[in-house]
């Protein structure tokens, strides 16, 4: 596996469906998983996650930096683990699917291969960031 391979990493979004959201479609967010969130936790409720994923992801990606500055194999491992099931939970599968290759380069103690797998964790979550703004924006 090579962190720089991102083949698969499609959009995940069913063709002839409209939009389940008001917010643009874009593959940084499953769109039906937000609609199933909003289902059972109501607006407000799901208002709140987003918030706090929103308040969490940066201090994750941090730890993340940190574990792979420092060497430490298994905090990244860990931290990658816990930020990729937060990803996947928002909906945000390309970010969860990076988390997931990050989490598989600690576990095998290839640190020096994971720079550019952070990297594109680091945009990818800026698309996140920016897709569950402008849900909000438009909501």
């Amino acid at each position: 596996m090579t962190c720089g391979n991102r083949a698969g990493n499609g959009i995940f979004v069913e063709k002839n469906r409209p939009p389940l959201t008001n917010a643009p479609m874009s593959a940084a967010v499953d769109a039906e998983t937000i609609e199933e969130l909003k289902a059972v936790m109501g607006d407000e409720g799901f208002s709140k996650l987003i918030a706090l994923f929103r308040q969490e992801a940066p201090r994750a990606i941090e730890a993340i930096r940190k574990a792979h500055r420092e060497g430490n194999d298994d905090a990244l491992h860990r931290t990658a683990h816990r930020f990729k099931g937060a990803s996947g939970t928002m909906g945000a599968r390309v970010l969860s699917g990076l988390c997931r290759e990050l989490e598989l380069l600690a576990n095998n103690g290839e640190l020096e291969k994971c720079e550019d797998t952070i990297r594109h964790i680091e945009s990818e979550y800026v698309k996140v960031k920016a897709w569950f703004y402008e849900l909000l924006r438009t909501a």
